[in-house]
């Protein structure tokens, strides 16, 4: 149980810091896209996911293959990336029941509440308003980060490299001379 807390606080870590990174630079964004607003952000909000996707790609690829390793006697199943992703939407899914939960009789407080869950979802903004902010589109934008941190460890348990000068032994040469042959 201890690993699989850990793997979950490497990705909601992942994705607090990019969704921290999301909401400081917005000011600026917002400031530049005075008439296209919404389109700038979803850009900027496009931008922040596909860093995310990459970081969480990496970090989760080298886990598996750190864990895949011999000395660790961990013998990781292929699946465990996606157990990793749901256990890290815990405080997130916490924070949707509050959202869900919470009414305001003033219009302000309720658009507030409407902005902050916003910027949760902030690197996966552009799908929610993809989805026109419908339930399913929130619910959808949550589930990339388990369907991201399954398929990057996926890929690093089974031996999967997206270039293959990544991969371990590719710089050595294998046509190198092993000894003298006389």
């Amino acid at each position: 149980m201890k690993n699989y807390l850990k793997g979950a606080w490497a990705s909601l870590k992942d994705y607090m810091i990019l969704d921290i990174v999301f909401i400081v630079f917005l000011v600026p964004i917002i400031s530049l896209g005075k008439n296209n607003l919404i389109i700038w952000v979803q850009y900027y909000s496009f931008a922040i996911f596909l860093a995310m996707l990459s970081i969480m790609y990496v970090d989760f690829h080298y886990l598996a293959v750190k864990e895949k390793r011999p000395q660790y006697d961990l013998k990781p199943f292929p699946l465990k990336g996606f157990i990793y992703g749901i256990i890290s939407l815990i405080p997130m899914g916490i924070f949707s029941l509050i959202y869900v939960m919470l009414r305001f009789s003033d219009p302000i407080f309720d658009r507030m509440k409407h902005l902050v869950f916003n910027c949760l979802v902030g690197p996966e903004y552009w799908l929610v308003k993809l989805g026109n902010e419908t339930t399913l589109a929130y619910v959808g934008a949550i589930l990339l980060i388990p369907l991201i941190t399954g398929v990057a460890y996926l890929a690093g348990n089974q031996g999967f490299y997206i270039k293959k000068r990544n991969k371990p032994g590719f710089y050595i040469d294998k046509n190198k001379d092993r000894g003298a042959k006389r």
